[in-house]
């Protein structure tokens, strides 16, 4: 199934789409975490989000404005101000999905080219309830100690701060920093049920804070976050740091 696209501007920005479900109207927003919010907390969001028929992308800014749009059909209302892109080392969004199986599927005429790439990614179960990806954005000079490819190929397993590893693979991107180009590392795992209540249910976090702040638990911070479909009343996401970050 196909589930989502990764492009670069031209000035290097990221643009992450999802045109490949038709779901109706979807929900977006800016999280907002008070200090003393810390892992194994729920949070209930959707409720006091803009709402769009559109399938919105995810933009992410050399200068480290963060917004949803979509040309010329939703304008970008829903932004922050993030990590500029040269700077950020590490998260750079998360995409959960479930219901995969209501996602288009791969056709023959979906071939790599010189100017577009199909990535196929496997997973750990034969049919997970859902899945979560990780784009994690790091110079060259950070990548030696994370990664472990035992087979020459684009697949490698990527080790976690809490020592669990991930199916992964590196993007070259036009990205530079001080530390070197930027390379987008991008990870799969499956996860639980997002939402029990909803059959087919996918959701992006982008525009994160610098790590000292979002990952801290004594300082505020937020976030940007997509719903799709739009839940009727908001949605409780059980252990919502752990789990998107």
């Amino acid at each position: 199934r196909k589930l989502f696209q990764i492009a670069f501007g031209s000035d290097s920005s990221v643009y992450v789409s999802f045109p490949y479900f038709r779901p109706g109207a979807g929900t977006f927003g800016e999280v907002h975490l008070g200090s003393g919010t810390g892992h194994g907390e729920s949070i209930r969001v959707g409720r006091s989000f803009l709402g769009s028929t559109h399938q919105i992308k995810y933009s992410h800014h050399p200068s480290g404005q963060a917004h949803f749009s979509l040309s010329g059909k939703v304008r970008a209302d829903v932004k922050k101000s993030s990590v500029p892109l040269a700077d950020v080392d590490g998260h750079l969004f998360t995409f959960m999905v479930q219901g995969i199986p209501h996602f288009d599927a791969v056709a023959e005429k979906d071939k790599g080219t010189k100017k577009r790439g199909v990535v196929l990614f496997g997973s750990q179960s034969l049919r997970p309830k859902a899945l979560k990806f990780l784009g994690l954005l790091y110079p060259k000079s950070a990548l030696a100690g994370m990664v472990h490819q035992p087979d020459p190929g684009v697949w490698m397993n990527v080790v976690a701060p809490d020592g669990s590893s991930r199916l992964g693979l590196l993007l070259q991107t036009p990205i530079s920093s001080p530390g070197g180009p930027q390379f987008l590392m991008i990870t799969s795992e499956s996860i639980p049920l997002i939402n029990a209540q909803q059959e087919v249910f996918y959701s992006l976090l982008g525009g994160f804070d610098p790590p000292n702040t979002a990952l801290e638990r004594s300082s505020a911070t937020s976030f940007l976050m997509f719903i799709y479909p739009s839940p009727k009343s908001g949605i409780e996401i059980e252990n919502a740091i752990a789990q998107g970050f």
